[in-house]
C-alpha cells in the first residue's frame, strides 16, 4: 500500500450499530477500511481482565463510489441490516 493523498471518514448507520469507515485515495486506487466490536464488549471488576476485541475489514477498487459501495455491501452482508453512508 502506498501513502494516502487523502483520507475521508464516513459513518454507516443502521438501527443497531454505526460504524466508522475511512477511505483513502493512493495511486493505484482507494482503500476502505472499517474496524468494529467483534463481541459484546466484556466489562470488568476492579483487579478482573477484561476484553474489548476488535476485528477489521479493508478493502480495494479503482473509483471512490465503487470502494464505499463494496464496504456497504460487505457490512450488510456481515452485520444483516441496511446501512446508510453518511460523510463526517
Amino acid at each position: 500500500m502506498t501513502l494516502p493523498k487523502w483520507t475521508k471518514t464516513y459513518e454507516l448507520r443502521a438501527n443497531r450499530r454505526t460504524l466508522r469507515v475511512q477511505v483513502s485515495e493512493h495511486s493505484n486506487g482507494f482503500y476502505a477500511s472499517c474496524l468494529w466490536f467483534a463481541d459484546k464488549r466484556l466489562l470488568k471488576a476492579p483487579d478482573q481482565p477484561g476484553s474489548n476485541p476488535v476485528q477489521s475489514e479493508i478493502v480495494f477498487e479503482t473509483t471512490e463510489d465503487a470502494v464505499l459501495s463494496k464496504i456497504v455491501e460487505w457490512a450488510e452482508t456481515k452485520f444483516g441490516e441496511t446501512f446508510e453512508l453518511a460523510e463526517l
